[in-house]
């Protein structure tokens, strides 16, 4: 069965179940917004429908290849430097080890009992990811591309999504889509930094945050 409770079927329930929850924040800040703009009027109401609707579609253009890739290149990453530092471990245990045969040899066993020897540990080796640093970059840079499209081209992209120049619905859901769309940098960031805590497993960091 697909649904198997062994360890394999819980670690994809923790990693899966905080991911699912953490894409509902967007669709539920569109509802926020419906809720306060339907108490203006239906006519601003069909306006940041519409407007909510363009600037999700674009969004996506750079979105899911945006997470996904930024997933993969920093769980691989993570994984060959996880194996390179197991390694080098066991190469530092193989020589302690090896020194510590020589000490024996070399000094008698009395004085290396009535000497005293300082344990020094070593200090955790700190990440470094490029591929994390360069998904923020990349998905600063896209955001700022994307506000500047929004913003620059909101009439003739609200107009090919129906809503013609004369009509009532064409100023607010111009102002609607060129005031969210000062948002896309901060969104595109948020979700390449979602991709990769993704790809360090941890999918609990970006639901809480």
């Amino acid at each position: 069965s697909v649904f198997n409770l062994d360890e394999l079927g819980l670690e994809i329930a923790r990693i899966a179940l905080p991911a699912a929850l953490a894409l509902t924040a967007d669709p539920i800040a569109s509802l926020v917004d419906t809720a306060f703009i339907g108490q203006i009027g239906p006519v601003e109401l069909a306006a940041v429908g519409v407007s909510i609707a363009l600037f999700n579609q674009v969004s996506r253009i750079a979105i899911f290849p945006l997470v996904s890739v930024t997933t993969s290149f920093v769980a691989e990453e993570d994984t060959i430097t996880r194996i390179d530092n197991d390694s080098k471990d066991c190469e530092s245990l193989e020589n302690i080890s090896t020194l510590e045969s020589e000490t024996k040899t070399l000094i008698p066993q009395k004085k290396l009992e009535n000497s005293s020897f300082e344990v020094v540990k070593a200090e955790p080796r700190k990440k470094q990811i490029a591929s994390a640093s360069s998904a923020l970059i990349i998905g600063g840079i896209l955001g700022i591309i994307q506000a500047a499209f929004l913003i620059l081209a909101a009439k003739p992209l609200l107009s090919f999504m129906g809503v013609k120049p004369h009509s009532s619905m064409a100023d607010p859901a111009q102002q609607y889509l060129k005031l969210r769309s000062l948002g896309a940098p901060a969104v595109l960031l948020s979700l390449a930094m979602q991709g990769v805590f993704r790809g360090f497993k941890d999918t609990k960091t970006p639901l809480y945050a």
